[in-house]
């Protein structure tokens, strides 16, 4: 499998991978030619996803540290200079990472850590207590981390590695430059790479388990909760027209209400803020993991009623109590206002045929009016 693509610094890629598929069709896992990164997915016996180790292209997972608080980017503001600290884990968006290894080189625990799509973690110096950052994504070596087996984030270009200042677990503690040390606990960061599904009798989800955390499905409602059952977030879906509307709690603070608008293909692509900033958060990449653009517009091949556009019906509509009618822009059906010949029906039949066809809000049994007969050029008689 090849997959072509440009990164944010307009370089072109050319990933290769390397599908393996189970006796029954199922994919079983994807493992990247250019550097070994690998994602497994186990099914249950009834064609459902079970487990799924990995994160994978353009995967994203939090990064859970000291105190069981997750690497966080702070005020989930993406912009240059912006501090990443230690927060209690709740699910956002600001604590989903993604880990990108550098295109050219056979290293998958080497590359860039990143969030927002194009933003990546930078220290702001080579120093020991340097402030990890973000900065926008550029592929320069002073973006790139090196995971290790025991857990740490180490950067190659000043042989120092990620941890929380202090070793303090206070929400917003920010994260610096240290003296690599594999047995500190501020220096640890584990990946969620497995995720686990429990299903219902009826097939339908029921319980999602991704490393530390356990998300609870209640049909509109969720609930997600540490390992120990400490609180992560509560939201429930409420149906509205044109999208849906979420309720949401992180841990103990106050509920907040959003608007998600959905794409052609069902996925939440808009997310407005309803409260008084009215704040827009825009999916820059579908469920596919290709980019937004212009091409990915819903186009209408039918009018909201389903009847196709070239479909000859759509030029004439009959209303219940005003007869025949011509939508603006559209020309009419050929209405005959001479007298019947052989061989073709005359007026007062056209309009009963055109009321017999589908499509149309008017009984097939509904009588030919008077009104319609002087629109048709006959007479009342």
């Amino acid at each position: 499998m090849t997959r072509k693509y440009t990164t944010p610094v307009s370089a072109d890629v050319t990933a290769e991978a390397e599908r393996l598929h189970e006796l029954t069709g199922e994919t079983k896992s994807v493992t990247s030619l250019d550097n070994g990164d690998k994602q497994e997915i186990d099914w249950t016996h009834d064609g459902q996803v079970e487990r799924i180790t990995g994160q994978g292209s353009n995967g994203r997972t939090p990064y859970v540290g000291l105190g069981a608080k997750c690497l966080d980017l702070k005020s989930a503001v993406p912009a240059a200079g912006q501090p990443v600290q230690l927060y209690d884990c709740n699910s956002t968006v600001a604590q989903n990472w993604a880990f990108t290894p550098t295109p050219g080189q056979a290293d998958a625990d080497l590359g860039a850590l990143t969030v927002y799509d194009d933003w990546c973690v930078q220290p702001a110096a080579n120093t020991v207590g340097s402030a990890i950052q973000l900065q926008k994504c550029d592929g320069s070596a002073a973006q790139e981390l090196k995971r290790s087996s025991t857990g740490q984030l180490a950067h190659p270009a000043s042989g120092l590695c990620v941890a929380v200042k202090d070793a303090a677990t206070a929400n917003a503690t920010p994260t610096v430059l240290a003296a690599c040390d594999s047995t500190s606990a501020a220096q640890q960061w584990e990946a969620q790479n497995q995720t686990r599904y429990i299903y219902g009798p009826d097939g339908t989800r029921l319980l999602s388990v991704k490393g530390r955390q356990a998300t609870l499905h209640l049909g509109e409602a969720e609930v997600t909760v540490h390992k120990g059952g400490a609180l992560v977030n509560t939201q429930r879906s409420y149906a509205a027209p044109g999208g849906t509307v979420m309720r949401y709690a992180a841990a103990n603070s106050s509920p907040q209400l959003v608007a998600l608008a959905g794409d052609h293909q069902g996925s939440p692509y808009a997310e407005v803020a309803l409260n008084g900033t009215m704040q827009v958060r825009v999916r820059k990449q579908d469920p596919f993991g290709n980019q937004r653009g212009a091409g990915t517009a819903r186009r209408r091949h039918a009018d909201p009623q389903g009847v196709p556009r070239r479909d000859p019906r759509r030029l004439l509509r009959l209303h219940p109590a005003r007869g025949p009618h011509v939508r603006p822009g559209r020309r009419t059906l050929p209405v005959r206002r001479s007298g019947p010949r052989p061989g073709r029906p005359g007026a007062v039949q056209r309009l009963r045929l055109c009321a017999q066809q589908p499509g149309h809000p008017v009984r097939p049994d509904r009588p030919v009016r008077v009104a319609d007969r002087l629109r048709a050029g006959r007479g009342p008689g």
